[in-house]
């Protein structure tokens, strides 16, 4: 542990213990393999005091040796931490033993006590603790996953994905599985388009930044698009009132033209011509009568008398 405050989801946590010595190397503790680190694990409290005064406790599973006893490695190891322990801060603080022994003067051999028992780690130097912590996050966010019960086959269908998480935080990345067999979708806004008709449970996933990954469901329901309804007829409107009579049209005539009247020397006769027949009636010497038609619609064509052809001649 490095002595920070970084997030572990579950136990056990991973632990590296760096042991650094100028002279001996690690206790071996009389088992091959093994050395001596004593660790202690606590929950909650301050990390730097938390272990004061606490019991170390031999640890086998932390004092394994890598392959060369050198004054200056690294032991790998996990740490189970029970149920008990609830989420937040665990520190775990470690204790390590070198390979010096008390001097036995009495006795030869050095790996004896004075009393003729096996020395053993607790004979050594052991350091101080060395001490990290991690925050532990062993809950799953809250997910919610916004979408339609019902859609049509080919309707463009919105998704809203919403998260909580009281330890760690959402990690804000989210994936969309729309259970018709096609693609994930992916970010806190999706669409898509169902093909076929049927019961379908989108899910959505995500993970908060300790790795607790959690799923929200949605069933939605899926028909096949139909056509529009025709509409309904619209009901008949009154009569309505009727209107007064009108004052009917005057046809238009075109004026006439007033009549001039006739000269007092002309006649009216059904033929535009002289008659030649009653001049040769009259004496030749009476003067000339000349008879003008005319039409009552139009106008004289002359005012002055005609000229008669001369009678004719009596054989």
């Amino acid at each position: 542990m490095n002595g920070t405050g970084t997030y572990a989801k579950a136990s056990p946590l991973n632990v590296s213990i760096n042991y650094a010595h100028a002279i001996s190397p690690p206790w071996p503790n009389g088992t091959p393999g093994l050395s001596a680190n004593y660790t202690c694990v606590r929950g909650g409290g301050d990390p730097a005091t938390v272990c004061t005064g606490q019991t170390f406790t031999y640890d086998p599973a932390c004092s394994r040796l890598p392959a060369s006893r050198a004054t200056n490695i690294s032991f790998a190891c996990q740490l189970t931490v029970g149920p008990e322990v609830a989420d937040g801060p665990v520190t775990i603080c470690v204790q390590a033993t070198d390979s010096a022994v008390p001097d036995n003067p009495s006795n030869s051999n050095q790996l004896l006590r004075t009393n003729g028992q096996p020395v053993d780690a607790s004979d050594a130097n052991i350091s101080a603790p060395g001490c990290g912590w991690v925050i532990l996050d062993r809950t799953a966010p809250a997910l919610t996953a916004g979408a339609p019960t019902t859609a049509k086959v080919g309707q463009l269908v919105s998704l809203t994905a919403a998260g909580t998480d009281a330890g760690s935080g959402l990690s804000n990345q989210w994936t969309w599985k729309f259970g018709d067999n096609t693609a994930d979708g992916s970010g806190v806004t999706a669409t898509h388009t169902f093909t076929q008709a049927g019961t379908f449970q989108v899910k959505l996933l995500s993970a908060d930044t300790a790795g607790n990954v959690s799923e929200a469901t949605r069933t939605i329901v899926v028909s096949a698009a139909t056509t529009g309804t025709p509409g309904t007829r619209g009901t008949p409107g009154a009569p309505g009132t009727p209107g007064t009579p009108g004052i009917p049209a005057q046809r238009h005539r075109r004026s006439r033209r007033p009549e001039p009247a006739a000269p007092s020397s002309y006649r009216r006769r059904p033929h535009r011509s002289c008659s030649r027949r009653a001049a040769a009636h009259r004496s030749s010497a009476e003067a000339p009568v000349c008879w003008v038609s005319w039409h009552p619609r139009r106008a004289w064509r002359s005012h002055s008398p005609p000229t008669c052809p001369a009678p004719p001649t009596s054989r």
